[in-house]
């Protein structure tokens, strides 16, 4: 798939499958934007990509911060989730009911609260 003129947003862009996505789009040819809520690591990122991605601190559990973000952004094409807060992953049966929960934050909240926000940024 070629991403020519297209602008992707990688919530969760940082690291991990969120910055694989990242190097990919760019490689295909969209204009892309990284989240991540740690500066360091959005740094280093962006460190690994070309010149013409962007990134920006968005703690993606934080609604505020979100709506924030999504009312100042530009229009863009696609809008990627890869949020993670590294909790609720492991072997089955070391994982306790508040490990669990905390995974649950930030794998299904940062979701919720941005997909609500972004969808009239989209053509």
């Amino acid at each position: 798939m070629r991403f020519q003129n297209q602008k992707v947003i990688i919530m969760g862009g940082t690291s991990g499958m969120g910055l694989a996505t990242a190097k990919a789009a760019t490689t295909a040819g969209a204009t892309v934007l990284i989240t991540g809520r740690d500066q360091n690591k959005l740094a280093k990122a962006l460190a690994e990509l070309p010149q013409s991605a962007s990134g920006e601190v968005v703690d993606a559990t934080v609604e505020k911060e979100l709506r924030n973000f999504f009312g100042r952004s530009e229009p863009f094409d696609h809008l990627v989730l890869a949020v993670s807060g590294r909790e609720g992953g492991g072997p089955f049966d070391s994982l306790g009911v508040e490990y669990t929960q905390a995974g649950i934050r930030w794998q299904v909240l940062g979701p919720v609260y941005g997909c609500p926000n972004g969808p009239d940024k989209t053509p």
